[in-house]
């Protein structure tokens, strides 16, 4: 391990050395005014632009031809003259400085003639920072002619798509997408990525900015957002499509887009449906249908949600429909509204296989799983904006929404217990079902006020939030011992549910510069967050559920005040920017329980200190450093001391002494961009550790169900790094990106009141080439990662284990009109369980045909998984369980598609691959 951190911290500092080496090359050949005849000994001079300060000199040879050196990037005006002929002055802009800048042909005028005019040498860099906001040219980029917007991002250097859409900049995840600085229908990234047209983007724009929604306290404080800036030409008249597909008998596909531009209105519509895997649900569809909030709203607080998990990408068999529209415009100068309507309606049907490693001190135990679970939700959500400037220094802007959802998932779960020679002790058959009907309500107002002395700005902040929700469902378990019929027992209730929330959120921000190159914020926000959750059980007696229940039934009332008071100091330099301070917070909570009358109070108080440095090399180069605080109050399930009894075999008990954690985070990362050569380095660290960190205390018993409550405890560690690059070969035909990466983690835990400590290093590289010609594409890579993990509990419980992956896939235009796509995916699993040790090969082909004069019509046809080796399989350590399961996914099938394109310049469509 010690090697391996040293070997990365070498490896930064050698990236940061380079960072820092920059020198830049100017050259040109010196003519007459005739162009014909080049000038001997004509001086060249490059000064200051901003003090005239002389940076560089030299003078032209025989054939007219100089290279001048500067080792800054600064604005330069060039002076260039000649005794036989005039003068000739070029300003050259710092932010269009190249590595090797080449002026071609400088013609200098006759002597006699008076220059009254300077000639500006300048373009666009591909790849710059504009304040703290690094923007992509999209026309430097070369793509397909069949390019959409998610295929120009996979060329953009420091920019990674995975399998299931997510976005990451420079390792980094990106929180939103929007498109000319608006969300895309209401928030969905892929409708963009995966739809509008590569040539239509003029340049994207990745930045972060404050997180409003963190005025609650707990979330961070920063969100990464990447803006697609489209060109003037894409934004008039109309464009869409309409494309299906099926394989005429189970699988089938569709979508319909539209886009109507006139002047500052745009209006989009959107239809989409699909039984495949490419409408699973995956990570793109938490912006799609809002599963973000599905799942954390009440998450900790009712069961329902914690089996209603939304799974990763390709898996499970699902049926997705969803439809909307988007409208914005501005009405007058002054104002810009924007209102979305969007419907879903979702099935996932998921089987899983599961295979459980216990480790305790003393002994050891295993079980399998086996379980069916389906879950069907549809959704309504309107949206309305509203942004006016009541004068012009004052802006006003609004934000609302409203959800709608109606959800319901059955579990069928069958557990075996296993003794060391595999016999099956005792087993478990589970069923849940839950019906579950949630209004969700967000409103925000905010005012912003500038002032007429520069950078003095005033903002305020209203915020309101409101859920409704209610829930009916079943509870049915069978325990059966194998050698002792008497034990044997089974559960069968019904539980309803019924909850609401209401928070209030209110923030000041007042920013004021003391000087030039120093300002300071002070802020203050408080919210007011007030619950309430009543869970009412009853036993199934005489054909019907009427037993009440006490012990399993609680109704909460839960009251949370937060209140921060916070100063920043800001110093900007040209190059180097640098922020410190603190918030002073205080929280205090009530949790009444209304049966019983016990209530639980806490009252935190907490300083929360913070620091930032960034560093610009130059417009293509920067270093950030960051350190801040953060402190997450339990949920109030977890501090509740109620059994929650949903699955018999892990029961969990709040615990009312639970303290809020408090976590020290330390990240550090840079950025290169070389413009001539297209290269570029990039690396990430992150330190965080979490002390009073909130951790699982859990028993056994001798029949292996385990009890989970909750404690604090201190020294939780995590340290993330990884550094890459890509760089081109052969006229940027070929690409070759590397990348390493390592996650250290220590965890602790207590297993029958011992500690448990879990240390889990888990190192990986990749590999990735792509090679692009006119009509060839081949990209080809490798993922190699291996885990290790070590626990105090029992040397039975240290695992290793591996996964490789060879991926390869061409994209050829066999001519005009014709274009063929293949991949193929290896993935190797090994050093697992019997059973999950898999090895798999996903080998995916289509081809497709255009037809008409503007090639707007697409044919195409192609087969999923051609080996029918589809699989998901995973393997997970959490506490002192080492967990293997696989889960169904849909295996081969084939798919006929037609696609049609239409735009109002009646011009010829960009096409897309399969």
């Amino acid at each position: 391990m010690k090697k391996i951190i040293f070997l990365l911290l070498v490896s930064t500092f050698s990236v940061l050395l380079s960072f820092s080496q920059s020198s830049y090359l100017i050259s040109a050949t010196v003519y007459d005014h005739t162009g014909v005849k080049p000038l001997t000994n004509a001086v060249v001079v490059a000064t200051n632009i901003n003090d005239s300060t002389l940076i560089s000199f030299t003078r032209t040879n025989a054939e007219g031809y100089f290279v001048l050196t500067v080792n800054e990037q600064l604005d330069y005006l060039l002076n260039i003259w000649h005794g036989g002929s005039g003068s000739q002055q070029i300003i050259l802009l710092a932010a269009n400085l190249q590595q090797h800048l080449n002026l071609n042909k400088i013609l200098l005028p006759l002597k006699t003639i008076e220059l009254n005019e300077v000639t500006v040498y300048g373009y666009a860099d591909a790849v710059y920072f504009k304040g703290d906001t690094m923007v992509y040219t999209a026309d430097s980029f070369k793509v397909a002619p069949n390019a959409v917007v998610e295929d120009l991002l996979k060329k953009l250097p420091g920019i990674r798509v995975d399998a299931q859409g997510k976005i990451f900049s420079q390792g980094k995840a990106v929180d939103q997408v929007l498109v000319d600085g608006d969300e895309f229908f209401g928030g969905d990234a892929t409708i963009a990525t995966k739809n509008l047209s590569a040539d239509g983007v003029e340049t994207v724009q990745v930045y972060e900015k404050k997180n409003e929604d963190a005025s609650a306290g707990d979330q961070k404080e920063t969100i990464q957002v990447m803006d697609l800036k489209l060109k003037d030409d894409a934004k008039k008249g109309y464009f869409g499509k309409i494309s299906g597909a099926s394989d005429f008998k189970q699988f089938h596909q569709a979508d319909a887009l539209l886009n109507i531009f006139k002047g500052s209105r745009k209006i989009s519509l959107y239809g989409l449906g699909s039984n495949t895997p490419e409408g699973n649900f995956g990570w793109e569809d938490i912006f799609k249908y809002g599963l973000d909030e599905e799942m954390s709203t009440y998450q900790d607080e009712d069961v329902f949600y914690r089996y209603f998990n939304w799974d990763n990408a390709n898996v499970g068999i699902p049926i997705n429909y969803k439809a909307g529209f988007y409208y914005n415009d501005r009405w007058g100068k002054k104002t810009k509204v924007g209102l979305s309507y969007g419907f879903a309606k979702n099935k996932l049907v998921k089987e899983a296989a599961e295979f459980n490693q216990y480790f305790l001190s003393d002994t050891s135990y295993f079980n399998s799983v086996e379980d069916i679970n389906t879950q069907i939700a549809n959704q309504h959500r309107i949206r309305f904006s509203l942004e006016t400037d009541l004068d012009s220094l004052t802006k006003l802007e609004y934000e609302g929404s409203i959800k709608f959802k109606d959800n319901s998932a059955t579990v069928e779960n069958f557990t075996a217990f296993l003794e060391q020679n595999s016999a099956i002790n005792r087993s478990t058959q589970l069923f849940t079902s839950q019906n579950a009907n949630t209004t969700t309500s967000n409103q925000s107002i905010g005012v912003t006020r500038k002032f007429n002395k520069k950078d003095r700005k005033l903002r305020l902040r209203y915020s309101l939030d409101y859920d409704l929700n209610s829930s009916n469902g079943l509870l049915l378990s069978k325990n059966t011992f194998t050698n002792n019929a008497a034990f044997n027992d089974s559960l069968n209730q019904r539980r309803i549910s019924d909850g609401n929330k209401q928070v209030h959120n209110g923030a000041i921000t007042f920013t004021e510069p003391l000087s030039k190159k120093v300002k300071v914020e002070l802020s203050y926000d408080i919210a007011s967050n007030n619950k309430a959750l009543e869970r009412t059980t009853f036993n199934f007696e005489l054909n019907d559920y009427t037993q009440f229940d006490s012990l399993l039934s609680n109704n909460f009332k839960t009251t949370r005040t937060l209140q921060r008071a916070g100063i920043k100091f800001i110093h900007e330099l040209k190059k180097r920017t640098f922020t410190l301070g603190f918030k002073a917070r205080s929280v205090e909570a009530s949790n009444l329980n209304l049966y019983t009358g016990k209530k639980i109070t806490q009252k935190v108080n907490d300083l929360l200190p913070f620091a930032t440095f960034r560093y610009r090399f130059n417009d293509n180069a920067s270093i950030n450093a960051r350190y801040y605080t953060n402190s997450n109050l339990p949920e109030i399930a977890q501090l509740q001391p109620v059994p929650d009894i949903s699955n018999p075999n892990f029961i969990l008990v709040g615990n009312p002494d639970l303290l809020p954690d408090f976590k020290h985070t330390i990240s550090i990362d840079g950025y290169a961009f070389r413009s001539l050569s297209g290269n570029n380095k990039y690396f990430n660290l992150n330190f965080d550790r979490t002390d009073r960190a909130i951790t699982n205390n859990i028993s056994f018993d001798s029949l292996g169900r385990s009890v989970t409550s909750y404690r604090n405890v201190n020294g939780n560690l995590t340290f993330n790094a990884s550094m890459g690059a890509g760089f081109y070969f052969f006229g940027k035909k070929l690409m070759v990106r590397p990348n390493l990466s390592a996650n250290i983690y220590k965890t602790i835990n207590f297993i029958n009141s011992k500690q448990n400590i879990t240390n889990q290093l888990s190192p990986a590289a990749d590999l990735y080439f792509t090679f692009d010609v006119d009509s060839l594409v081949i990209e080809a890579g490798t993922s190699q990662s291996i885990t290790k993990a070590r626990n105090t509990i029992s040397i039975n419980g240290n695992t290793n284990f591996r996964t490789q992956s060879f991926y390869t896939s061409l994209k050829y235009k066999i001519k005009p009109g014709i274009e063929i796509n293949s991949s193929v995916n290896y993935t190797n699993n090994s050093q697992r369980t019997a059973g999950f040790n898999l090895t798999y090969t996903i080998w995916n082909a289509n081809v497709q045909k255009t037809f008409f004069k503007n090639e707007n019509l697409i044919i195409a046809i192609g087969v999923t998984d051609i080996l029918n080796q589809n699989i998901n399989n995973t393997r997970n350590i959490i506490d002192n369980v080492i967990q293997d399961r696989s889960t169904n996914v849909i295996g081969r099938y084939f798919l006929a598609k037609i696609t049609y394109k239409f735009n109002s310049s009646k011009t010829k469509e960009e096409n897309e691959f399969f």
